[in-house]
């Protein structure tokens, strides 16, 4: 008792030596530390041409989103008559600020400010696997390998949508049997564990670091993938001895699952020539144990139905356009277009491989920017015209979606779509030689837009072009936030102490203390949540509640802190907060 009274007593009168009148004179923020000149390392980049629309110094740090390159090939497959391996990052809103780290090495290679509908190109001697592209707002951007070989008509494209960080996750499971499967890694010491028999031992082990990146080999249907950090992972399926089975996809992560989908539209069934084989699958594993598929391709009943155990995976050949695929539990799914004929005048087999996820309605989104390439050849005896399609998928009854701006002819420029229906917008394959075609959708509620492709050689086949897009919604407002904790109160060793008699007028700490914040975005979301302590980042949080432990500091004698916090929405925008601490121990 008596020692209590004594430690009540030297508390008391630290607290009245220091706490006064001064407190806040002592120290004036004068809102100024976001104002120190350009450090070193923030160089100008300056991008001549049309697609860089003004120079700009740019921060990484102060990006919110960031999207991580899995895997990129740096060489030819096959022989063929052209080849390349490009990353595009196209653009849906104005003053886009993009930083681009090409090694993961935490410098910074490019930068640039991008407007809406704005592409950005770097090929593989110019970006790799691993590279870190950070943004201040969403962005599309997308992986393609092509090779054309003119000598047999056949030509061969892995292409894949790459996710921004809040589509991001830990626990993944590989539908299809993959000649790889690579992961890339946006934090420090990571670790990345893969299971191929769903028994609980794992193959493989590896150690990441941000901005690196590791290829499985020969990977089985059914493995499971985790993480304790956030991953991006893709599959990449091609057979060196031929160009059977040649498609990529990026991996929806468990954490975006759900338990039912729809299959877009692709016309497989409408090739140009007679002879043909249609190998087209959508391959279905189970993410939860005694899941339940069932396979609607009309009506109520339905036409196909199958129970799956974790990591289970079922192949639904010839999948019909607009089938409702429904699970008891979580599951995830791609489509695999897989399409063959034979063209009597050459006489030679054209084959057709794509591969696109089924998206999850966290993919959903009211506004949606589409993009497309019209490519258009010529020769002696032919035109090979290249149309686009866009495929819309409804989620709610009633949905209405508008076509606000465009360079694609489209009419009618209104339509409306059900939940669990499609329609499709076809652009014309005409006139538009190597140009790029875009356009601006709303809709009334959230809808899901699938890429399709019109290889246009004999008007052969309508593929998926791999790409799924990631919409936004126009959300230009800042985030709320607000740090809950401390309050202008004593607390020692993270413990509120109540002294009735006293008002402080800061927070007044002695030891560790848990900060929490409250950030809420009704638009699009927090992203994330970071700590600053005199302008030092000494923390971030993904998920709520948002909240870092502030451990010891040097012993000074109730030092005085800015304590900063600033919360970033999905659409990136930003809000500060900040306060004036004093601190001992």
């Amino acid at each position: 008792m008596r020692n209590s009274l004594w430690m009540k007593g030297l508390v008391l009168g630290i607290i009245m030596l220091f706490v006064g009148t001064s407190v806040i004179s002592a120290y004036n923020e004068n809102l100024s530390i976001n104002s120190k000149p350009m450090q070193s390392g923030n160089i100008l980049y300056i991008q001549e041409g049309d697609i860089v629309t003004q120079a700009t110094r740019i921060d990484a740090n102060n990006l919110p989103i960031i999207y991580s390159i899995p895997y990129l090939f740096n060489k030819q497959l096959w022989s063929a008559s052209t080849w390349d391996s490009t990353i595009n990052i196209r653009s849906v809103y104005n003053n886009t600020q993009i930083a681009i780290d090409v090694d993961g090495n935490g410098t910074i290679d490019y930068r640039m400010i991008l407007n809406e509908s704005e592409i950005f190109s770097l090929g593989y001697t110019s970006i790799t696997s691993g590279s870190l592209i950070y943004s201040s707002k969403l962005v599309q951007i997308d992986y393609q390998y092509y090779i054309n070989d003119y000598g047999i008509y056949d030509d061969c494209l892995m292409s894949y949508t790459i996710l921004p960080s809040n589509l991001l996750g830990k626990f993944y499971w590989i539908p299809t049997s993959s000649t790889l499967v690579a992961c890339s890694s946006l934090e420090n010491d990571t670790i990345v564990s893969v299971d191929y028999n769903n028994d609980g031992v794992w193959e493989h082990q590896a150690i990441l670091n941000k901005g690196d990146n590791v290829t499985f080999s020969n990977v089985p249907e059914g493995t499971y993938i985790t993480s304790n950090n956030i991953i991006a992972v893709s599959v990449l399926n091609y057979n060196i001895t031929g160009r059977d089975n040649t498609y990529a996809y990026c991996v929806t992560p468990l954490e975006y699952l759900q338990s039912e989908y729809v299959i877009p539209l692709y016309d497989y069934d409408q090739l140009e020539y007679n002879v043909q084989i249609d190998l087209t699958t959508v391959y279905i594993v189970s993410a939860e144990p005694d899941n339940t598929i069932s396979i609607y391709e009309t009506g109520s009943s339905p036409n196909q139905t199958r129970n799956l155990n974790l990591g289970e995976v079922y192949a639904y050949a010839s999948p019909v356009a607009g089938a409702l695929i429904h699970g008891t539990k979580k599951f995830f799914a791609v489509y695999v277009f897989d399409a063959y004929e034979i063209d009597p005048w050459a006489g030679v087999r054209r084959h057709q491989a794509r591969a696109v996820p089924l998206m999850s309605s966290v993919f959903g989104s009211t506004q949606f920017i589409f993009y497309g390439w019209y490519d258009y050849g010529t020769g002696p005896y032919w035109s090979v015209p290249a149309g686009l399609r866009f495929i819309i998928i409804g989620l709610e009854n009633s949905t209405q979606v508008t076509i606000t701006k465009s360079t694609i002819p489209t009419s009618p420029t209104t339509l409306y779509v059900n939940k669990t229906k499609y329609i499709v917008i076809d652009a014309p394959n005409e006139n538009y030689q190597n140009q790029v075609a875009w356009a601006r959708v709303k809709s009334t509620k959230p809808i899901l837009v699938y890429v399709g492709y019109n290889s246009g050689w004999g008007n052969n086949a309508d593929s998926p072009d791999g790409y799924i897009l990631t919409g936004f919604n126009q959300d230009n407002n800042p985030p709320y936030i607000k740090i809950e904790k401390p309050k202008k109160a004593l607390y020692i060793f993270d413990s509120e102490k109540r002294i009735y008699f006293l008002k402080f007028r800061i927070p007044l700490l002695i030891g560790k203390i848990t900060i929490e914040v409250n950030a809420t975005d009704k638009e699009s979301g927090i992203n994330r949540v970071e700590f600053y302590i005199n302008g030092r980042l000494i923390g971030k949080d993904t998920t709520e509640p948002y909240n870092y432990l502030w451990k010891w500091n040097r012993p000074r004698i109730f030092h005085i802190y800015i304590l900063k916090v600033i919360a970033y929405d999905n659409a990136g925008n930003s809000a500060i907060e900040r306060i004036i601490v004093r601190k001992f121990l």
